[in-house]
């Protein structure tokens, strides 16, 4: 497996998901939409701060039209959870610029990411997140 996705197949543990929850950021940043698709679960959904649920081709297509690498931030996971085949990331994500679902100019973004571990590689099943000023 090619250097890029290296983060994707981490063992499991806190340290690994840890490592995994920063790939996806990069990941994110930089529109790669097949690393994405490799990391994303099947079933993947992301809940909005506007209540709006985007599932998994939803997400790729974000990816692949560039919205989401027009995004800037620092992440910073807080706590790591791991239990059993189910992983938790909750953190902090401090953005250059309001990212694009913001709707009062919030540029701190905080969120708890769930993933599951198919027992080769981590694979990221939901997002949900919340915007600060």
């Amino acid at each position: 497996m090619d250097q890029r996705n290296e983060a994707v197949t981490a063992t499991a543990d806190e340290d690994g998901l840890r490592q995994v929850d920063l790939e996806q950021a990069r990941l994110a940043q930089a529109g790669d939409a097949e690393g994405m698709a490799a990391l994303l679960h099947p079933a993947y959904r992301a809940h909005l701060t506007n209540g709006r649920i985007l599932d998994h081709a939803e997400m790729l297509a974000l990816v692949r039209n560039g919205s989401l690498a027009q995004e800037r931030f620092e992440r910073t996971p807080k706590a790591v959870i791991v239990s059993g085949g189910t992983g938790v990331v909750m953190g902090v994500d401090r953005l250059d610029a309001p990212p694009i679902f913001a709707e009062g100019g919030e540029r701190t973004r905080h969120y708890t990411n769930i993933y599951v571990h198919d027992g080769a590689r981590w694979r990221l099943l939901a997002r949900h997140f919340h915007l600060l000023p």
